[in-house]
């Protein structure tokens, strides 16, 4: 199931309605921080693989906050800066990276 969210759901194009709904759910109720550290792992471990932070880029682009914070949380959880500062830096095929997205799209929320 994990992986399926992970690639599929939030890095695949036909789910942009899924990716909606489970950022609403992730505004309404916030995961567990046993859950949180389990993604922070899996996060983690595939920080150098492109998929990963083109993740944060559509949340970004998508203004899907509650996503954006996911994702955020599940790493600083697992204390692991590095890979928070590689996503967080981490540039587009136009040398983009998710500030400079949410700011294109006019995603106050995001930018916050």
């Amino acid at each position: 199931m994990q992986e399926f969210l992970l690639n599929d759901v939030l890095l695949g194009t036909d789910f942009l309605v899924i990716r909606t709904f489970l950022d609403s759910l992730l505004e309404e109720s916030q995961p567990s921080k046993e859950a949180l550290k389990e993604y922070g792992e899996i996060f983690n471990e595939q920080c150098n693989d492109k998929s990963i932070k083109t993740a944060l880029h559509e949340a970004a682009a998508e203004g899907n906050t509650s996503t954006i914070g996911y994702l955020l949380d599940s790493l600083k959880l697992r204390e692991c800066s590095n890979t928070l500062m590689k996503m967080l830096l981490a540039e587009d095929a136009l040398g983009h990276t998710d500030l400079h997205i949410a700011a294109e799209y006019n995603s106050v929320q995001a930018l916050k």
